[in-house]
């Protein structure tokens, strides 16, 4: 029970289904420092421990919303009778296990994998915050992916870094000078060998402002490129 971007969506998630007028009940795998945010909208905290998921009456719930990888295990009890047909929207913001996943299938953990597959399928839906999760996923697909766009992570993570650092400071470590003009080109959350498409497009998109810059410039122009990309769900 982090206080971090992901509690972040899940609680306004969690506030509109209340505004609703859904009662909600709150399971947590671990304390923390945002329970005392989740007690606001849904009452006591309770505990989720290995030992209870056999003694959970999930009938009595209109649905089921898991937000972490870390509840996969609770997913065992959904996938038995008379809990089978319980509505479960299954949200993951993380990609560890994406990144595992080549791993395991170089190994030869074929069972691992398909664990993990049964237990994706038995949600009615997987929601992801970026269009490039389904394909980190894609060998858990069985068809119910699906995209929601507007993580808060790239926000929660550029206000955090802003707080403790100035832009004349940032210009000084990277070696920039107060009056170089600084182009940041963003790119896709892939990267390959060779210098990706969208960054030639943008590249394209700015000459005639960059001319035109330089022409009005009478000590002399220097333009200075810097390519981003990765994956934000990365901290």
């Amino acid at each position: 029970m982090k206080k971090d971007p992901a509690t972040l969506m899940l609680y306004s998630v969690m506030k509109k289904l209340k505004g609703l007028g859904y009662l909600l009940k709150i399971y947590a795998l671990g304390d923390g420092r945002a329970r005392t945010l989740w007690q606001e909208i849904g009452g006591q905290v309770s505990m989720l421990t290995p030992e209870r998921y056999g003694y959970i009456d999930w009938s009595i719930f209109d649905g089921i919303i898991l937000d972490s990888l870390e509840a996969k295990d609770a997913i065992s009890s959904l996938m038995q009778e008379p809990f089978c047909s319980v509505p479960l929207i299954w949200i993951i913001q993380e990609d560890t296990l994406a990144n595992r996943l080549p791993m395991y299938e170089n190994m030869g953990w074929d069972r691992l994998i398909s664990n993990w597959k049964n237990a994706f399928s038995r949600a009615d839906v997987v929601v992801f915050q970026e269009f490039s999760f389904p394909m980190l996923y894609s060998m858990l697909d069985t068809g119910n992916f699906f995209v929601i766009p507007g993580s808060p992570v790239d926000v929660w993570a550029a206000e955090s870094y802003s707080k403790t650092h100035s832009r004349s400071q940032l210009r000084k470590e990277n070696g920039f000078d107060d009056d170089d003009l600084l182009v940041l080109v963003v790119g896709s959350s892939f990267f390959y060998d060779e210098l990706a498409w969208d960054y030639a497009v943008a590249m394209h998109d700015l000459e005639p402002l960059l001319l035109k810059y330089a022409g009005s410039n009478d000590v002399g122009f220097i333009s200075k490129f810097i390519f981003l990309c990765g994956n934000s769900s990365k901290r």
